[in-house]
């Protein structure tokens, strides 16, 4: 149980290979690194243990080079598909630098990746030996952990994105290390775990995660703004690209990638550190078949926005040669907007067309399962908390959430109704019919948004493509459009918007590129006044059944998980009771074994002993000697055999004539009285445990003089 850290060490390794790998877009294998882990634990130990010297010096030395030569040979052995690894590696490594932080490198094409895995399973050893090189070292846990920290955050340093739950874990693996420490046993290891089981049930029942995930995206938009570096020459060559948000579309390959693009130059002469602002290029009003049409953004046309903002902002273009129309909204949304009635009569009525309360049919027939539809809300705020909330906890925002198999199904009703995975695109345009199901006008908008804080004062600020993002317009009666951001908008009560450090407005959502030339802007806005989209094929009964079944599924697994870590918690709670009582225990005896007269090792046994006899209901009043005869005799003379009730006499009559010279008196004490008077406990500890009636016994059974005495003591850690 000496080595119980080791338990906590290895989870930390396997959650940095597993970040390591997921963060670099490769297919993240546990069951290989896991090997890799438990074989160079095994060999290091096994090497250690069999090695015969006295100098522990020595044989850390020869169990770190026997797992060196293991390492070596292996290397060796795979060299050629080791190297072709670690070149593969190290170009997509470079790869995601450069796209992170625009550094202009060349980077060289990638190799063969059939051969990565192997690499992994070598980087994860070689990290494990040298992770327990400084374990064994003596040197303090910071350093033993820090192979496995740079590990873990190297793809965090090129915007990668490792899986949620290695940095879960990862961060759990670390706090039972630093609990358990070096010297650690199983109990203590039982007791974080239990701590970190209860802290992962309030993350999972009480949403926590949708607090910090701001926090972490708003230090990523941070390290971006911030370290984004610009070599001399990289201002020419970026001049010469073109940025082109395909607009109305979703990305044809299910990924979105991003290339560091200098988009558009932003200036400002006022103080924007507390909003947020938008550069709109492109309005949808038409939604079908997997696409938005409308019109493209002109020069200095609000198209009906309630906030028109002249002089406010100036927008440069460059390498994005389109028309951005820019207006800034601040943290709150104004309380009268969100109390507005959903009801729109009069001069409101003309200026809503009617494709702008068009839902497709498929749609529109699946929404109810989100309890969407006309009358169940009466305001727009209301309608606002409703669509963010079902947003906020049913569906999952990525980048990456791929190709569909299904040719026949659109990408809005996969988005809805299977995997609940996208990127801003999905998220507006449901946010959009949600909306419009509601009785609430709603138009898609696209192109880029910045954060305020982020804007230098009375200066050019760059805007890059992964500022693109898509966001709705909803229409207040008597006002106008304003601007509601459906992937990650927080409301904090109905129309009003939350603080900006928790609105996670301030992810720039990346949106696809257009790889051709952009439909001319007159184009996309010769279609009918009135034209509503195109109605598809209706879910079938499987496709709900399938819809149904995998959000039962998921909550039976949440479920299941929160019982288990409920159980794990009960555990470690029983345990640290186990363990509090050891601890007592243990204190109690150190306390008596450092009493070395007989006289003090009896005052300190008597007080153990009234401890008893308060649990039995037997009084031990000092009024008198033969008071307390009596009431020894009769509390325990209903347990004594008839054989040995005449000694049981004698002992009461001479411990008690003990307790009161040792109490009172000044003589010192003998060995052989001493002996004695636990010989009289001893005969009635074994009365009690031996009688039919184990009621008492069980009450004093685990008492600290009662093991004493009964011999069942362990030795003193």
């Amino acid at each position: 149980m000496k080595k119980i850290g080791i338990v906590p060490f290895a989870g930390m390794i396997l959650c940095s290979m597993v970040s390591l790998s997921s963060g670099l877009k490769y297919e993240a294998r546990i069951f290989p690194f896991l090997i890799s882990i438990i074989f160079n634990l095994t060999l290091y130990y096994t090497v250690y243990r069999f090695i015969k010297t006295e100098n522990v010096k020595k044989r850390r030395n020869y169990s770190f080079l026997v797992c060196l030569s293991a390492h070596l040979f292996f290397f060796l052995l795979f060299l050629k598909f080791m190297i072709s690894g670690f070149q593969n590696i190290g170009s997509h490594l470079l790869k995601l630098a450069d796209q992170c932080y625009s550094l202009g490198w060349i980077i060289v094409p990638n190799y063969a990746e059939e051969y990565v895995s192997l690499t992994f399973f070598a980087v994860a050893g070689i990290v494990t030996l040298l992770s327990l090189w400084f374990y064994e070292k003596g040197e303090v846990l910071w350093i033993a952990a820090l192979p496995s920290f740079c590990l873990f955050c190297l793809p965090l340093a090129v915007d990668g994105t490792p899986e949620e739950w290695c940095i879960v874990g990862y961060g759990v693996a670390l706090i039972l290390l630093l609990s358990v420490g070096k010297g650690g046993n199983l109990v203590r290891l039982l007791l974080a775990a239990g701590l970190v089981a209860g802290i992962i049930i309030l993350g999972i029942f009480g949403k926590a995660w949708t607090t910090v995930r701001p926090v972490v995206r708003e230090y990523r938009d941070y390290v971006h703004t911030t370290f984004h570096m610009i070599s001399g020459g990289q201002w020419d060559e970026e001049e010469e690209k073109v940025q082109q948000i395909d607009f109305g579309k979703y990305d044809k390959d299910g990924s979105i990638e991003y290339e560091g693009i200098h988009a558009l130059n932003l200036y400002t002469r006022t103080d924007l550190r507390h909003s947020i602002v938008y550069l709109r290029g492109f309005v949808g009003t038409d939604y079908a078949n997997d696409e938005w049409r409308g019109q493209k953004q002109k020069l200095e046309d609000p198209m009906g926005m309630v906030m028109v903002q002249q002089g406010l902002l100036e927008i440069q273009q460059a390498a994005d040669k389109d028309v951005y129309y820019g207006y800034v909204m601040d943290q709150q949304m104004p309380k009268q907007y969100g109390k507005k009635k959903i009801s729109y009569s009069g001069e409101d009525s003309r200026k809503i067309p009617r494709r702008y309360l068009a839902v497709e049919k498929e749609v529109k027939e699946n929404l109810t399962y989100f309890d969407v539809g006309p009358g169940k809300v009466n305001t727009i705020g209301e309608a606002a908390e409703k669509i963010h909330t079902i947003l906020q906890n049913e569906f999952h925002y990525t980048l990456h959430p791929g190709k569909s198999r299904l040719t026949e199904m659109s990408e809005l009703t996969r988005f809805l109704f299977r995997t609940r995975a996208g990127y801003c695109t999905h998220y507006a345009t449901a946010a959009i019919m949600m909306f419009r199901s509601l009785g609430v006008p709603a138009r898609l908008s696209q192109g880029y948004m910045i954060r305020g804080e982020y804007l230098k004062k009375q200066e050019w600020t760059p805007v890059y493509d992964r500022n693109a993002h898509a966001w709705v317009e909803i229409y207040i009666p008597d006002a106008g459009w304003y601007p509601f951001d459906a992937t990650m908008g927080v409301i904090a009560e109905p129309g009003e918007m939350g603080p900006l450090e928790d609105n996670p407005l301030a992810t720039p959502t990346p949106l696809p590129m257009a790889t051709q030339t952009a439909v001319p802007q007159g184009k996309a806005s010769e279609m009918p006044a009135e034209e509503t989209p195109k109605e598809t094929k209706t879910i079938t009964e499987n496709d709900k059944q399938d819809s149904s079944s995998e959000v039962h599924r998921q909550f039976q697994t949440r479920i299941i998980v929160g019982i288990s870590l409920f159980i794990f918690l009960l555990a470690a709670i029983i345990m640290f009771t186990i363990e509090r009582r050891k601890r007592e225990y243990r204190r109690k005896i150190y306390n008596f074994r450092k009493q070395k007269d007989h006289k003090n090792k009896f005052l300190w046994l008597h007080s153990e002993w009234e401890e008893c006899l308060q649990k039995l209901g037997i009084p031990c009043a000092y009024d008198s000697y033969e008071t307390m005869i009596a009431d020894f005799e009769k509390g325990f003379e209903p347990y004594i055999s008839s054989e040995n009730l005449a000694e049981f006499r004698e002992n009461t009559e001479f411990y008690v004539q003990c307790c009161f010279t040792a109490r009172y008196g000044n003589e010192s004490m003998t060995e052989q009285e001493y002996a004695r008077c636990e010989e009289y406990l001893h005969l009635v500890f074994s009365a009690l445990s031996e009688s039919e009636d184990q009621k008492d016994w069980k009450k004093i059974r685990k008492c600290c003089i009662v093991k004493k005495i009964m011999n069942k003591e362990k030795k003193d850690r």
